[in-house]
């Protein structure tokens, strides 16, 4: 009975957080999620009831209702009810029986109500003919972001102006002509991500893609002129014949080229030959296995095609495809980074495997002259076991798998032979074989500059020493149990940079001693310890950035912080509490604890505070009077408001303080910050200068305050309002006006998201 109550109480009490949450959040959490699981949640209870009705979308499935007339219905009732309020995405399946609803009539009343997202997909198994056109007014939508159709059927229009509209995908849709394509991409200015997918036609005319800034192109079943100067991505599928021709692709830029050959081989050489003349003048590169093997083999039957702006190259081979590796890297003599992926082949599954044999008649150009960057995101062998590569300034490797990657240690200790300076290594192995151990090489390599550990074993060592390493960053790393953080922190006299998170069988307490330090971050637990632990100590004079994101170490002692430093702080000081009193009680018990870190801190110019560490320093304030920030120029803060008076007394502490950012949730209840209040905070008579509000709704708590500031404030410059997208900026508007302002020289700007 004890074990029921108590889970019982615990499952309670995060019901009782979540349910606290600030309703235009608990909006944004339900707006993407499908609309039936927004409408389960109102069953939760009486506060829930009717959270789903403010949700700003509607992503249904008709299938999902008993009959289809229900579900018109239900669409029906959710567009006419609060007909002043704004929608921002409408998703809809709908099924066979799609004759049965007004589709332009919705449409229509969407598009007066500002939509963002309109994606509408038809059931095409029965009577694709019968599916009712789209109305004209869609052309002319000026809110709408993303428009998705799925067998939908498009009408002609004279004239289409979207001037937000940014991805455009057609699938399986009807239309009378390609004309009316190119007139909704023409009419699109700011479009950058286009699809279109059709059913075979062979009596299709040329589609003419002209944008000056479309950079995604996936095309299917059409014949297409592309004329963008900003293409990135291209995605195709070939039959027999190609069915794209690139008129106008920018000089030195990125591509990324995906083509599917549908009838594998059935290709001729001249298609090849259109393809290698579309992106040969590009910088950087980013191709698939299929087509950049069809290349080469084109090459073997004259000479090798020089790409030779080329500098970056990201391209899939298979095992079988390695042999053709010297002939790449002998037709990109500029190619400065190359990252290979090893994928399966699909064709080979049934044939015998036969191990590659990769060899080299002439070292390429490359190798000797520019290549400084190599990563490899599969098994690709050999490559250590070549004396051609003598130097290698960046190897990069992610590996997952459950077999043994015992095979990475040598490949680690491969590098560190040949002099390399950034190692970013991630194994993610979750089987017997645990986490991956390192080389004894490693861990006295006299040239790493950078080194990056995610999910690998740091052992207890000899000697360790890394006499050039600035940037150290380490992740889900297990340490054996004498290897600590301290000695390999001390061993990196010119350290600068140093991440720790989520490590495993890390020290009871985080001891960071550097004198070369310049940026920490501590990341959510840096121990995977289940307990809480000691602590963190921190001594390090020259540091200039400190993030601490902590919610197991109980004590935070940062000793000679460099004044005017940034400090980010999210901790709990280990407390665990669901209320109020719980909290009180935990802040009274930890005192010292508190009183310590925020000495430490006091010399800070930049200050960002998470509503929790804030919410645990107004209680602390209650019974202890907070240190003076007078270095601090910045802070930012987020906040509930019935936390207010804490803000006013921290402000007191900051005399100085220039710039204020304030995130502040809705409560139930409100603090009132009244006049009297205001005026002892000095900062407002002499210093602040510029106040954000982010998440700005305008409800009556924000409201509230951005008054107090306004009326206080006497030398305020600037203060922003970062709109929230529920937000109704013409009812912020007129209140704003009707406040009075202390400063004379006071500018108010208001800024959508």
């Amino acid at each position: 009975m004890v074990g029921r109550e108590k889970n019982t109480k615990q499952v309670s009490t995060l019901e009782d957080r979540i349910s606290q949450l600030p309703e235009h959040l608990i909006s944004k959490i339900l707006f993407h999620l499908p609309t039936k699981d927004d409408v389960r949640t109102s069953v939760l209870s009486t506060k829930w009831r009717y959270l789903w009705q403010l949700v700003p979308g509607l992503d249904l499935d008709s299938y999902a209702f008993s009959n289809f007339y229900k579900f018109v219905r239900f669409v029906e009732s959710f567009i006419s009810s609060n007909n002043e309020s704004w929608i921002r995405k409408l998703r809809l399946y709908i099924s066979h029986d799609h004759g049965m609803c007004d589709i332009s009539s919705w449409i229509d009343a969407v598009a007066s109500r500002r939509i963002q997202h309109i994606d509408l997909s038809f059931d095409l198994t029965y009577q694709p003919d019968k599916i009712p056109p789209l109305t004209l007014r869609l052309y002319t939508c000026e809110t709408l972001v993303h428009l998705r159709l799925y067998g939908a059927t498009l009408v002609d229009a004279e004239f289409v102006a979207l001037p937000c509209l940014k991805i455009l995908h057609l699938e399986y849709a009807s239309y009378p002509n390609e004309s009316t394509l190119e007139k909704l991409i023409s009419g699109s200015p700011i479009l950058e991500d286009l699809t279109i997918i059709r059913y075979l036609a062979y009596n299709a005319k040329v589609l003419q893609v002209r944008s000056q800034k479309v950079k995604k192109i996936h095309i299917d079943h059409s014949r297409v002129v592309i004329d963008a100067p900003l293409l990135q991505s291209l995605r195709a599928k070939i039959y027999k014949t190609k069915n794209f021709e690139i008129i106008n692709l920018g000089f030195f830029t990125k591509l990324d080229i995906d083509v599917v050959f549908i009838s594998h081989r059935t290709y001729d050489s001249s298609m090849i030959h259109d393809i290698i003349t579309d992106i040969s003048m590009v910088k950087e590169l980013v191709i698939n296995n299929g087509i950049w093997k069809d290349i080469f083999l084109y090459s073997k039957s004259g000479p090798v095609q020089q790409f030779r702006n080329l500098s970056s190259l990201n391209a899939e081979f298979t095992k079988s495809d390695l042999e053709l590796l010297p002939l790449i890297l002998e037709s990109c003599p500029k190619l400065e980074s190359l990252t290979l992926e090893l994928v399966k082949d699909q064709y080979m599954r049934r044939e015998k495997k036969k191990k590659p044999n990769v060899m080299y008649s002439t070292v390429p150009l490359c190798l000797v002259s520019s290549l400084k960057f190599v990563e490899w995101k599969r098994s690709i062998p050999r490559f250590f076991d070549s004396d051609r590569v003598s130097c290698l300034d960046k190897l990069k490797l992610a590996i997952n798998g459950n077999e043994d990657k015992s095979y990475v240690i040598s490949w680690i200790d491969a590098a560190v032979k040949r002099k390399v300076q950034q190692l970013h290594l991630r194994v993610k192995c979750f089987s017997k074989y645990g986490y991956c151990g390192m080389p004894v090489s490693l861990y006295a390599c006299e040239t790493l500059v950078s080194l990056k550990l995610v999910f690998v074993t740091l052992d207890d060592v000899d000697f360790v020493s890394f006499p050039r390493l600035k940037t150290m960053h380490l992740s889900y790393v297990w340490l054996s149990k004498d290897a600590g953080f301290e000695r390999f922190i001390s061993c990196c006299p010119v350290l600068e940079d140093l991440e720790i998170s989520g490590c495993a069988n890390a020290p009871q307490t985080l001891r960071v001693y550097s004198r070369s330090l310049k940026r920490l971050y501590i990341g959510y637990g840096y121990s995977t310890q289940v307990d809480s632990v000691p602590g963190v100590v921190i001594d390090a004079p020259q540091l200039c950035f400190l993030s601490i994101r902590d919610f197991k170490s109980e004590s935070f002692i940062i000793k000679n912080l460099k004044y005017n430093s940034k400090v980010v702080v999210d901790v709990t000081f280990g407390f665990k509490f669901s209320d109020e009193a719980s909290l009180s009680s935990s802040v009274s018990s930890g005192i010292t604890l508190i009183r310590s870190f925020l000495s430490g801190i006091s010399k800070v110019g930049d200050l960002t505070i998470d509503w929790q560490t804030f919410q645990i320093i107004y209680n602390y304030s209650k019974s202890e009077s907070l240190p003076q920030f007078g270095y601090m120029s910045r802070l930012c803060v987020s906040l509930f408001s019935q936390h207010l008076k804490g803000l006013a007394t921290f402000l007191e502490s900051c005399p100085n303080l220039k710039s204020l950012v304030v995130m502040l949730f809705d409560y139930l209840h409100y603090q009132e910050l009244h006049p009297e209040e205001m005026n002892q905070i000095k900062c407002l008579q002499s210093s602040l200068e510029f106040v954000v509000f982010k998440l700005f709704t305008g409800d009556v708590a924000q409201m509230k305050l951005v008054r107090c500031f306004l009326e206080n404030c006497v030398i305020l410059k600037k203060l922003t309002l970062h709109l929230d997208s529920n937000s109704t900026e013409d009812e912020i508007v007129k209140k704003l006006l009707e406040i009075p302002r202390a400063s004379t020289k006071c500018e108010v700007v208001i800024v959508k998201n």
